[in-house]
């Protein structure tokens, strides 16, 4: 096949294979251009495909953290205590080892908490929500001798 020939049939089956969005003829879509280009790289057409919806996908989480990111938000985890009959102070963490595990699923510490009752009968159990605000705001640039600005 000579390269001519290859030029063309990578046009064709670009303009053929990729979607439109809006008012969009194939041929004018963004992602032929990328398609053909991953194509003139040597991959073949499948797996041009799949790097093409990866990136789409890492594209669309930044966007939605970015979206998620611009005013404060809270974040939600669980985590266990336990403390000894008799006692009324609690303490973070399983009984012995003192493991201290969060969970950002009710369901998941929920199931921790019916086993480490059953592993550990002789200390009362509980699980903490914990709620955190989150802000976020750029720092200022630092001045002076490794960030001291009274130099």
């Amino acid at each position: 096949m000579n390269p001519e020939s290859r030029d063309e049939t990578i046009h064709l089956t670009a303009t053929r294979r990729a979607t439109s969005s809006g008012d969009q003829e194939p041929q004018d879509h963004p992602g032929v251009e990328l398609f053909t280009l991953l194509l003139k790289a040597g991959l073949d057409a499948d797996t041009a495909r799949e790097r093409i919806r990866a990136h789409a996908v890492m594209v669309t989480r930044q966007q939605q953290y970015h979206a998620s990111t611009d005013g404060p938000h809270t974040q939600v985890t669980y985590r266990l205590e336990h403390r000894e009959h008799g006692t009324d102070l609690w303490q973070p963490g399983t009984p012995g080892i003192g493991a201290r595990w969060s969970y950002a699923s009710h369901a998941k510490a929920s199931a921790r908490l019916a086993e480490a009752q059953e592993r550990w009968p002789h200390y009362k159990h509980q699980l903490v929500e914990v709620t955190t605000a989150v802000t976020e705001k750029p720092v200022p640039a630092l001045t002076g001798s490794l960030g001291r600005t009274d130099t």
